[in-house]
């Protein structure tokens, strides 16, 4: 039994993490400054007989120069710095609305980060081409600079259009990313998309859990726990690289856990069957293609973009906020949800190589039970509300009519008879 603990490989980890890093597009953008600004000065240096020529005006005046650079540098980000203040303000003014677990969309939201990235640019771009400006001419590398450098400049003076363009278009954005219905339906997008990015990769099992036991039995020799030894929440399960493994090394894989899942020290995360004892260093890096941190991740759970969407209506239905609307939006976006993964979804997720060979298992997926647990604290807190209770019922007769699976079909009957009697007894 190994006790390892690693995240997924250093590459993986930092395009999963990078989504909800804020900073890291923007220092992205600051570093790819510093190269584009090498890459004029050399251009300056090396062509400045062949695209001076060309160029519509030449800067001349140094004193004038240094002014409009100071002016570009100073200004984005005296804008930077105050747009994002006011964008802050909005954002936790409306925070009692949407919710502290939503507000992470406003971290991964790209015009947010590119924004911030462009302002960046434009002030590090601006420094940059301070440094170099001077009455005299420079000497670079044995090669002579004589000031200003032209393309250098014109680049200053681009980056500063792109930033009123990208300013422009920020104070136009915010408002609509912290609209609820905006929100809502960006969550309800997102939960299809990891819902069918889930369960496409799994087939429908081809024998029954016996027999698969016992060929399993009959042909593994060595069975072995790989445990975490981190607490926190399962974001990533790399099940592609998993398998890749698996059919390389022989293995057959029974994993414990799902993407949501929280994990404690020690505890295992899957089971590995294979012909001889494997080495440590297998084990560890088998682990790391699991990534284990303290919040939860809509990257691949899907379940937790559906108890978001619950949690936004019953925000909205709280008498501090008495916004049925919105529940109802929320309703319909888990009705499209609920349509979606009633489609895809099936009880024995399981993986499968070359030859058909089976490679992976991982935890069954039972709808039933994740319906109840999902629906049920929304039945309790509409049925207080005549409006969200009316469009609950709806909704449940439409799945009700919509699904084709005789055992869906009573599952959301039965909850529209829980919702009526909810209902009956707030009358009462």
């Amino acid at each position: 039994m190994f006790l390892v603990n690693k995240g997924l490989n250093w590459s993986t980890r930092v395009i999963a993490q990078a989504r909800n890093n804020y900073l890291f597009i923007p220092l992205l953008f600051a570093a790819y400054t510093g190269v584009f600004f090498c890459i004029t000065m050399a251009l300056d240096l090396h062509f400045k007989t062949v695209f001076t020529p060309y160029l519509p005006f030449q800067f001349s005046d140094t004193n004038t120069i240094t002014n409009l650079l100071s002016v570009i540098a100073g200004s984005v980000i005296t804008v930077a710095g105050v747009t994002f203040s006011i964008t802050l303000l909005t954002v936790a003014h409306a925070n009692s609305q949407i919710g502290p677990r939503l507000l992470s969309g406003f971290m991964e939201n790209r015009t947010n980060q590119i924004t911030l990235g462009v302002f960046l640019m434009t002030f590090c771009h601006g420094i940059l081409t301070l440094s170099v400006i001077d009455e005299k001419p420079i000497s670079i590398l044995d090669h002579t600079l004589s000031n200003p450098p032209q393309l250098t400049l014109y680049a200053a003076l681009l980056y500063s259009l792109m930033s009123v363009f990208v300013l422009v278009y920020f104070i136009h954005q915010i408002p609509k990313s912290i609209r609820m219905t905006h929100v809502v339906s960006h969550i309800g997008d997102e939960l299809r998309r990891v819902t069918n990015n889930y369960f496409k990769k799994s087939t429908r099992p081809k024998t029954t859990n016996n027999q698969i036991q016992k060929q399993n039995d009959d042909h593994f020799l060595k069975t072995t726990e790989l445990e975490c030894q981190k607490t926190g929440y399962i974001q990533i399960i790399n099940y592609q690289k998993l398998l890749e493994e698996s059919q390389k090394e022989d293995y057959y894989i029974e994993i414990s856990v799902n993407p949501g899942d929280f994990v404690f020290k020690n505890q295992v995360l899957l089971n590995v069957h294979s012909h001889k004892k494997i080495t440590l260093e297998k084990s560890k890096n088998l682990l790391t293609h699991f990534a284990i941190d303290e919040d939860k991740s809509v990257e691949q759970d899907f379940t937790f973009g559906a108890h978001l969407l619950v949690e936004v209506a019953i925000r909205a239905l709280s008498p501090g906020i008495n916004d049925p609307y919105t529940a109802c939006e929320c309703i319909d976006q888990l009705k499209a949800s609920l349509i979606t993964l009633s489609r895809v979804a099936h009880p024995c997720n399981e993986f499968y190589g070359k030859k058909g060979k089976l490679r992976i298992t991982r935890p069954d997926f039972n709808f039933e039970k994740f319906v109840n647990e999902l629906l049920r604290p929304l039945i309790f807190y509409s049925s207080q509300d005549p409006l969200a209770s009316r469009h609950l019922k709806h909704c449940f007769n439409e799945l009700s009519d919509y699904l084709n699976k005789k055992e869906h079909q009573s599952l959301f009957e039965g909850l529209k008879l829980k919702l009526e009697k909810r209902m009956a007894k707030n009358l009462n």
